[in-house]
């Protein structure tokens, strides 16, 4: 699969630092890079988004100040992590009521929808209403949907790079297809998240775009860019892809994921149950790298990596 270098070629060439471009061109590992998030709550807002995009835009004090608060309630009541994105397409979509979207990644994973009347429904969206989306009025959706990082103001190569992935897969998807403000680890850009799978992928070009989004709704991996299941803890969405690289088995319902033990400060085991109900034990070893540029403003900064250990 073509490199960052090869994405860019057609690019005018200038001195800048590209976090993505070095992490690319070193070869940066991407298991266990998924933020862990179980429930995702995308609120569409079709408006330019600056660098905090979710406590600064037009939406107003109260509202800005409920979504911020929404994760930690949520965790509070459910013991589960919510992340609070933006999302928007392109402008020849932008609708009269904008949608709200909730994707659920654990369990049976699940999409449902519901439409604004009134920037102000925002402030009666409950964690309850979360948790029990069509009791609250959400429309469930059959269809999966990617969101692709695209917000420049929050790291360039999010939108350098993300912005012809959208593109690319707005052509091939339509209303499938969603950018996003922030999924986490700029270095990894361009970014696709597919949901409800909640299956994270980086350094995709937007000429293969469309081909991992076809695998994934087949129920396939595409290996070499999956950073990780986003509603499992960053050592079991590595141990979940060093389980398939050795089975040579792409099938993302392969394992059901049991729990995960520290064994020490740098070691962990984690279970999976494979189709069959056997067990599948990882043991796997965490180390801190080398400083790097983790995104195009920020300082060089060691990042967590995961070797395999054993499979059992």
């Amino acid at each position: 699969m073509p490199s960052l270098n090869k994405v860019n070629a057609n690019l005018k060439e200038d001195s800048r630092r590209y976090c993505s471009v070095e992490a690319s061109q070193e070869n940066a590992a991407l298991v266990g890079t998924a933020v862990e998030v179980q429930y995702w709550l995308l609120v569409e807002y079709n408006r330019a988004w600056k660098p905090k995009a979710l406590l600064d835009n037009d939406l107003g004090d109260l509202i800005n100040t409920h979504l911020d608060e929404l994760p930690r309630e949520f965790a509070a009541l459910s013991g589960l992590k919510l992340r609070v994105q933006f999302v928007k397409q392109a402008s020849s979509r932008i609708r009269k009521y904008p949608k709200i979207l909730i994707a659920r990644g654990i369990d049976h994973p699940s999409l449902f929808e519901r439409q604004l009347v009134q920037p102000d429904d925002l402030l009666h969206l409950s964690c309850e209403q979360i948790l029990d989306p069509v009791t609250a009025g959400f429309t469930p959706l059959q269809d999966s949907i990617v969101l692709v990082c695209t917000n420049g103001q929050r790291d360039v190569c999010c939108a350098r790079f993300g912005l012809p992935v959208y593109a690319s897969l707005d052509a091939d998807l339509g209303d499938r297809a969603w950018q996003t403000t922030h999924v986490g680890g700029h270095r990894y850009a361009p970014n696709i998240l597919h949901l409800p799978s909640g299956l994270l992928h980086g350094f995709v070009s937007a000429e293969e775009a469309p081909e991992v989004v076809r695998a994934l709704d087949q129920g396939k991996l595409t290996l070499d860019r999956l950073r990780g299941r986003s509603a499992l803890p960053p050592a079991s969405q590595a141990a979940e892809v060093f389980v398939n690289r050795d089975r040579e088995q792409r099938a993302n319902t392969y394992l059901t994921w049991l729990d995960q033990v520290e064994l020490d400060q740098h070691t962990h085991k984690v279970r999976f149950l494979d189709p069959h109900q056997q067990m599948v034990t990882v043991e796997l070893r965490t180390s801190l790298s080398e400083p790097v540029l983790a995104s195009c403003e920020g300082k060089a900064k060691p990042v967590k990596e995961f070797e395999l250990i054993a499979i059992e």
